[in-house]
């Protein structure tokens, strides 16, 4: 199952669902960190060498991200989640006598999207335990060598005060089976805590008319990387390989935005998206294509909008400021961490509901290591729901 065509489908779902069966939504934010380790530990010695090699999680994993959670009966309900997961992995050189030596720090990033079914038990009261259950998707890490779904299962309580409801929780995934030899676990245990507020009936602003929450989906519109070409020795014959932009990235998203007033606000999103390559290799006895995902990414671009006042219902806007990133290596570089972004769209009301298709151009700090092919300016198409 691939994770673009599994967000699409939850998007949709979200989408009729809300507008035909909610009784009421919340929406929020959850956090937690893991209890299980993301991997074991491997250590390898090569035939007839004194030196061996370890590779191990440093710390467990933290995770933060936006939920949404719609309720169908007092009992029932569907609650979906977009979380960054933050693992890092060290190596060690291993010598005779046990003595070990740090050689590197690797930190990875995966964007998860549980998608459960929950069910609450009456207590006549402010607390209100709950079972969940369902599936949850992941972008793969490791140049996709993780599997990207697996079944979670949960149990935990809401507590309702001052309008707020507080959901501490306790979840088990068992992964599928990673697709290529790796160490990475298929069972792991997370604590989270939730904090959202519902969507008032006749309005969809939660938190008053100056702070509003969304969610995005966009594509690429640029290249990823530059092309290359380069020959290698391969089994004794020269190979030319042809190295270029794979298919575009789907941008799914998350947004908060907070109103100053006289038509400026601040908006801050997370965007998972992925940078791919496609190589060509020929040779005399050697003719194939590979097409393969090289890198997963989070985005934070922190804008600054202006809405020019308009009477209809089509307001035009202006956005800039500053984009971070997770750093991933990509063709041969690791990723620069900031950039600067601007932006022009048009949002349009329907009811409580706002819609806002924009362009955006970020330019990205150079590589932090190494002098990959990664292009540095870089185009996206979005449209942005938000309540």
């Amino acid at each position: 199952m691939h994770i673009a065509t599994a967000m699409k489908t939850v998007f949709l779902l979200l989408l009729i669902s809300t507008a035909v069966f909610a009784q009421k939504v919340y929406l929020g934010a959850i956090g937690g960190g893991s209890l299980t380790r993301s991997s074991g530990t491997s250590v390898f010695f090569p035939p007839g060498g004194q030196e061996g090699f370890q590779d191990g999680p440093a710390d467990r994993s933290w995770m933060a991200g936006a939920a949404l959670e719609v309720y169908f009966l007092r009992s029932l309900s569907l609650e979906v989640d977009a979380l960054l997961r933050h693992s890092r992995t060290e190596s060690f050189s291993l010598r005779p006598g046990g003595a070990r030596t740090r050689l590197a720090g690797f930190d990875t990033n995966s964007v998860q999207f549980p998608v459960l079914l929950k069910h609450r038990f009456a207590t006549g009261s402010t607390l209100q335990p709950f079972v969940a259950g369902g599936m949850s998707f992941r972008t793969s890490s490791q140049n996709g060598s993780q599997s990207q779904y697996g079944v979670t299962a949960g149990v935990g309580a809401d507590v309702l005060v001052a309008g707020f409801k507080l959901s501490p929780t306790v979840r088990y995934t068992r992964w599928n089976a990673d697709r290529t030899f790796a160490p990475f676990k298929q069972d792991q245990v997370e604590l989270l805590v939730g904090l959202g507020r519902a969507l008032p009936q006749n309005g969809l602003q939660p938190f008053g008319r100056r702070l509003s929450f969304g969610l995005l989906l966009g594509t690429t519109l640029s290249d990823d990387v530059r092309s290359t070409v380069e020959l290698a020795a391969f089994d004794s014959q020269t190979l030319a390989i042809a190295r270029t932009s794979g298919p575009r990235s789907l941008l799914p998203g998350v947004s908060v935005e907070l109103e100053i007033g006289k038509g400026f606000s601040v908006e801050a999103d997370a965007i998972y998206r992925q940078f791919r390559i496609r190589s060509l290799a020929q040779g005399r006895w050697f003719d194939g294509r590979n097409s393969f995902r090289v890198g997963d990414v989070a985005e934070f671009p922190v804008l600054a909008k202006y809405r020019f006042d308009t009477s209809g219902r089509l307001r035009p806007f202006l956005e800039a400021g500053p984009s971070f990133r997770t750093a991933d290596w990509i063709g041969g570089g690791r990723l620069g961490r900031a950039g600067v972004t601007g932006g022009a769209g048009i949002e349009m009301r329907l009811g409580g509901l706002r819609i806002a298709p924009r362009l955006r151009f970020t330019h990205w700090g150079a590589d932090t290591v190494g002098s990959g092919t990664a292009l540095r300016n870089q185009v996206q198409g979005l449209v942005g729901f938000s309540f």
